[in-house]
């Protein structure tokens, strides 16, 4: 639906005609029920410093995702892999394991 548009100074590109064709799909994720829940096991990495994944969000989380990790990497903002790239390569490692 977006791109990075980099030519004279980066910016966001956005899809009207994407909006337009898929904004049903958009609102009807809003309507979470536990029937249409993620069932399968799956991990969030998120930063110490950074606020993204805050205790609103977990619930949720929580929702959508019955089977979930929240791991939070120390000395880390939102960009987990650019900030602690072997930590979050070893969090990995373990989830897959």
């Amino acid at each position: 639906m977006q791109r990075l548009e980099t030519r004279g100074g980066c910016k966001w590109r956005v899809s009207l005609d994407a909006f337009k064709a898929h904004m049903t799909d958009i609102l009807e994720f809003l309507k979470i029920s536990k029937n249409k829940a993620y069932t399968a096991k799956i991990l969030f990495l998120g930063g110490h410093k950074s606020d993204y994944i805050t205790s609103q969000y977990q619930s949720e989380i929580s929702l959508l995702f019955l089977n979930f990790n929240i791991d939070f990497i120390d000395d880390s903002g939102h960009w987990v892999h650019a900030n602690q790239p072997k930590t979050v390569l070893e969090n990995f490692q373990a989830f897959f394991k």
